[in-house]
């Protein structure tokens, strides 16, 4: 279940990481909607692409979100063959 408490005070924390708050707005509904399984295997290519976003910069939204205790980051690495 979502700590609505928390997930505000962490997206406040994103703000000092000068994060957009357009951005942080997006980030926290998708982040109240998102189904577990999108959580736990967040594709950064693929969602910014669907967003039109800047890869870098979503990936500096992302990188935050693990700084301030919102994402957890682990590594795969997908074979194209």
């Amino acid at each position: 279940m979502l700590d609505e408490e928390r997930l505000e005070a962490r997206l406040a924390e994103l703000r000092n990481l000068e994060i957009n708050d357009d951005w942080l707005e997006w980030f926290g509904v998708w982040l109240r909607g998102a189904e577990p399984g999108e959580l736990a295997r967040i594709r950064p290519g693929v969602l910014a692409a669907e967003l039109g976003a800047d890869l870098h910069y979503f990936l500096k939204l992302l990188v935050g979100a693990v700084k301030v205790g919102l994402l957890d980051l682990h590594w795969e690495h997908f074979c194209p063959t």
